[in-house]
């Protein structure tokens, strides 16, 4: 597809841990439903949500497509919230990007750079 709009919602999605988010167990999402504008060469991802009993994801910003795929440019943005389920996981994440999550428990970070290496910020 060289140009639309993508609207998704798949339930349940199963994410497992890549060398972007490396992660000690597989992450249970009961819902995933978003919306990605779609140009050539790039996807704008309005939102993308991961909503489970025990976990809540948001993500949003924008992919750059590059060949080589590893070279793909990535400005996104993401929310996690978990209950007592996720919480060793989260603050994995939190270790990871360095930064802990806010008094509501929503851990806040952004993901640049490229698929081979990502850069976490605040």
């Amino acid at each position: 597809m060289q140009q639309g709009l993508l609207t998704l919602r798949r339930q349940p999605v199963v994410f497992v841990s890549n060398q972007v988010f490396p992660l000690p167990r597989e992450v249970t999402c009961d819902i995933v439903q978003g919306q990605m504008r779609m140009t050539p060469g790039q996807w704008q991802i309005d939102q993308l949500l991961c909503r489970g009993n025990d976990l809540n994801i948001d993500v949003r910003g924008m992919v750059r497509w590059q060949s080589p795929l590893a070279a793909s440019v990535l400005e996104l943005r993401v929310q996690m919230r978990s209950e007592a389920a996720y919480k060793q996981e989260i603050d994995l994440i939190g270790s990871l990007v360095q930064r802990r999550p806010d008094r509501r428990g929503i851990l806040s970070f952004s993901i640049r750079g490229t698929l081979q290496q990502p850069s976490y910020g605040a």
